[in-house]
């Protein structure tokens, strides 16, 4: 039952630490397996490590480095498998972990239904053992932390649904899409450790700055697409992404549009904390990044 399953790695300047990820896929004591490594265009010897060592694994590399994103839909585009498993190159599958996919999608009658299932990450809180997620769960914090996607190839492709292309990741652009059409049957299975020793991580707050123009970006589309939702059912939350647009620009250089978002904010919501932030937009840029930083080290 396990050729059911291709496994999708992307990958980008992690040649250190990428045989760890592929050695707990090694390890799941399955015999039948697809593997897929696709190489965000490294500038190290990642090709070289998976070449020598994993002659097992099918290797592509991008020609130019385009984004976890892109990285990702050209796995599930080559993958020929039904369901195709995504891992971090900084992550591990625990063990037996494909069999407790395996053994899930067999006893869930309705799984052909969903283009997405997904089990947890070692940091993820889901309140019960199983719950099919819509938006609403995302948006309120019903559902909390990182996941293991299980995509269904066939119906993920037809749908037209994609990985944003951005460097940033933004992956909740389309798990909030697809919860809002079809929901996602999620699992409070915990099949992977999250690891967080890799260098350059995107949660990285010099990562952040340094992508604070498509961190901007990300905070504007959600605003587009799922503004009203947000409007109506997690006010906070809309608060907090036209703030963060707002934050984002300041950090990118961008004071006009970041004072168009504060504006806009002051004039609907008359929160304070907006006119903080005004008043910050007028400070020297190094002071902007200060704040950011300081403020980041305080809410971890």
């Amino acid at each position: 039952m396990y050729d059911m399953f291709s496994i999708v790695i992307p990958t980008y300047n992690r040649a250190n630490i990428i045989g760890r990820a592929l050695e707990s896929v090694l390890g799941q004591e399955v015999s039948d397996l697809e593997i897929i490594v696709v190489d965000d265009f490294s500038q190290d010897n990642t090709e070289e490590v998976i070449l020598k060592r994993y002659p097992q694994v099918r290797y592509y590399k991008l020609r130019s480095n385009m984004g976890p994103g892109m990285a990702r839909n050209k796995g599930i585009r080559e993958a020929t498998r039904k369901w195709v498993v995504l891992l971090d190159d900084d992550d591990q599958l625990l063990t037996g972990a494909l069999q407790q996919v395996a053994s899930a999608i067999n006893s869930f009658s309705k799984a052909e239904r969903y283009p997405v299932l997904q089990f947890a990450h070692g940091n993820a809180h889901v309140p019960t053992n199983f719950m099919i997620a819509t938006i609403d769960a995302y948006i309120n914090n019903v559902i909390e932390g990182d996941f293991v996607s299980v995509i269904q190839k066939e119906m993920f492709l037809k749908n037209d649904f994609a990985y944003p292309n951005a460097s940033i990741g933004a992956e909740h652009l389309l798990w909030w899409k697809i919860a809002d059409e079809y929901g996602i049957p999620t699992w409070n299975y915990k099949i992977a450790k999250l690891n967080t020793d890799a260098s350059d991580r995107l949660t990285d707050v010099k990562q952040q700055i340094k992508k604070a123009k498509e961190h901007a970006q990300a905070q504007d589309l959600t605003l587009s697409l799922f503004g009203e939702i947000l409007k109506h059912y997690a006010p906070q939350l809309y608060l907090k992404k036209q703030l963060g647009a707002a934050i984002y620009w300041l950090l990118a250089g961008e004071r006009t549009l970041a004072r168009k978002r504060l504006n806009d904010g002051i004039k609907k919501h008359n929160r304070i904390i907006f006119l903080l932030v005004w008043l910050l937009s007028y400070m020297p840029r190094k002071i902007i990044q200060f704040c950011f930083v300081y403020y980041r080290r305080l809410t971890l």
